[in-house]
């Protein structure tokens, strides 16, 4: 799940409150990342009490505008299905230390099952695909053309 963050102002501090939905908790997460480049951290992890992931940085660098990635939060072992992710909070604060966010949008993600070889559907880089993974059957186990 990548977080973005689209601001008129330039901002140099900005945070994050991440409920996890129903079926999720802090297990699920493989990793947390800050895709903003900025050199101080607050706080970049998943309260497992809560279920929440709380994300902060600021800079004493140049700050973002406009359209810009967040974070990359890594989900694992997770059903397939549609999940409501709800943001408690969500704050990007200016040089004059006023909140420029104006609206939060509710993420909806969808977890799929990666295409694979052997589901009777082709897919990807695959040339065939006949349900199986056997070889001189016309379709090689990787799902090329024999």
């Amino acid at each position: 799940m990548k977080v973005k963050a689209n601001t008129a102002a330039e901002v140099s501090t900005l945070g994050f409150v991440l409920q996890l939905p129903a079926g999720v908790d802090c297990t699920k997460i493989q990793g947390l990342q800050n895709l903003l480049g900025w050199d101080v951290e607050s706080k970049k992890s998943c309260d497992a009490n809560k279920n929440q992931v709380i994300f902060e940085y600021a800079t004493f660098g140049v700050g973002k505008s406009g359209t810009f990635d967040v974070a990359q939060i890594n989900f694992v072992g997770m059903p397939i299905e549609t999940y409501l992710f709800t943001f408690e909070s969500f704050v990007a604060y200016d040089a004059a230390n006023n909140n420029v966010i104006q609206a939060i949008n509710h993420p909806e993600v969808e977890v799929v099952a990666a295409p694979f070889c052997g589901d009777s559907l082709v897919q990807g880089t695959e040339q065939c695909d006949d349900g199986n993974i056997k070889d001189n059957d016309g379709c090689s186990a990787v799902c090329q053309m024999e």
